[in-house]
């Protein structure tokens, strides 16, 4: 209870300050997930003092968050694991404050999920003082991971890495994506092993049909 406290203490300080910055989750070879919150909010009304009061207050594991600043902004470092996705899904805080609508699937082959990255408060929501909207700037939200993506409607994807960008004019951001389990090393083995698979077979057809031809 108390980190759920704590997170929508920290959602309101976002809210108040605004914030930019990078939502990472890891997808790890054993299927388990890393995520990590790196949050930029503006140092002013007293930012970092808030932001850190919030942590030590709450009791939240020093090893797994870190508050720093300079003259512009307050960064927040935040790390979480789970041991699978629905580990993540039922228990991240981050989770159920920006995501919504959730449609995952897993089986023995890969998984899929589609949803919503939403960046309205709830209604339930403590505060009617409050526009009701996070006052986010540039959000962006990164999915590593070690599988072969067959789809996804990521905005970019690099080195392994889907990406999906919020700006401040966005209010939700769908999110969908597609895994095989299949890695992507894997994948090459297998067609350089098919490729050197023919190779092999097609020269020894014509090293035969040479020697036949050759009578010997």
């Amino acid at each position: 209870m108390k980190k759920i406290k704590f997170l929508i203490l920290l959602v309101l300080v976002i809210i108040l300050t605004g914030c930019k910055g990078e939502y990472n989750l890891t997808i790890n070879n054993d299927l388990s997930i890393s995520e990590n919150v790196n949050l930029y909010i503006e140092n002013k009304d007293d930012a970092y003092e808030k932001t850190l009061e919030l942590f030590e207050n709450n009791n939240i594991d020093d090893s797994k968050y870190n508050v720093s600043q300079n003259e512009e902004y307050v960064n927040i470092k935040y790390n979480e694991e789970f041991s699978n996705f629905e580990d993540y899904i039922l228990n991240s805080k981050f989770y159920s404050r920006l995501f919504k609508n959730e449609d995952f699937k897993k089986n023995t082959k890969g998984m899929s999920y589609k949803g919503l990255a939403n960046l309205k408060l709830d209604d339930n929501t403590d505060s009617s003082v409050l526009d009701n909207s996070y006052y986010i700037t540039d959000l962006k939200i990164n999915l590593k991971t070690p599988f072969v993506v067959k789809d996804s409607n990521a905005d970019s994807i690099g080195d392994k890495t889907l990406s999906w960008i919020i700006s401040e004019d966005d209010t939700f951001k769908n999110i969908s994506f597609r895994l095989n389990y299949l890695k992507t090393n894997n994948l090459y083995i297998v067609l350089i092993a098919l490729c050197l698979g023919i190779i092999f077979t097609t020269g020894g057809i014509l090293i035969r049909n040479y020697l036949k031809e050759r009578g010997i």
